[in-house]
C-alpha cells in the first residue's frame, strides 16, 4: 500500500483502492484497541464493525454509551478523511448521538457522509445489532484541517520529546 510521503499525516493512503482503504483503517491504533474494524470504505460511505468493548459490558449486556460514541467518533473520522483533499486532515467539531436502545455487541456501524466541502464535513452514523435493528443515530460536523493545519497540530501532537 501506498501512503502519503507528506509529514502531515504520513499514514493517510494516497490513491489507493477502496480495499486499500479499509485495510489502511484497520492498522489505526482506535480501531485495533477498540476493535473496530472496517468492513468496506468507498467515497463518501464506510461500514464498520464493533466485536468487543475495552471495558466490560453494562450489567444489562449493553456496551457503554461512552464506548458507542468513541467507536462512532473513529467511524466518523475514517470515512470524512476519505471525502477531504490528500494531504488535509480532520478533526471532530460536532457530534450528537440518539441512543434508542441499548447497543450490543457486535455493533454495525454504517457511515454517509452527507455534505463535504472546503472547511467542514457533515455525515452521519447508523449503529445497528447484528439484526440491522437500530440502536443509536449520530450525527457529526468533522473540521477539515487544511495541509498548514494538519502539520501544526502534528508536531504539537508529537510534543517536544518525541
Amino acid at each position: 500500500m501506498s501512503v502519503a510521503a507528506s509529514e502531515e499525516y504520513p499514514l493517510v493512503p494516497v490513491e489507493v483502492s477502496d480495499e486499500e482503504w479499509c485495510a489502511w483503517a484497520n492498522t489505526l491504533p482506535f480501531a485495533i484497541g477498540f476493535d473496530v474494524r472496517c468492513l468496506r470504505l468507498v467515497d463518501g460511505a464506510g461500514e464498520f464493525v464493533a466485536g468487543s468493548s475495552p471495558i466490560p459490558v453494562n450489567p444489562n449486556g449493553a456496551v457503554h454509551g461512552g464506548v458507542v460514541a468513541a467507536a462512532v467518533d473513529h467511524a466518523l473520522g475514517v470515512t470524512c478523511v476519505r471525502a477531504v483533499k490528500a494531504g488535509d486532515g480532520i478533526a471532530t467539531a460536532s457530534l450528537t448521538i440518539d441512543y434508542y436502545q441499548p447497543c450490543e455487541l457486535p455493533m454495525r456501524l454504517s457511515v454517509s457522509v452527507r455534505r463535504s466541502g472546503r472547511s467542514v464535513v457533515f455525515a452521519q452514523v447508523r449503529v445497528t445489532d447484528t439484526d440491522g435493528e437500530l440502536r443509536a443515530e449520530a450525527s457529526g460536523v468533522m473540521s477539515v484541517r487544511r495541509s498548514r493545519e494538519a502539520r501544526r497540530a502534528l508536531e504539537y501532537s508529537r510534543g517536544p520529546n518525541r
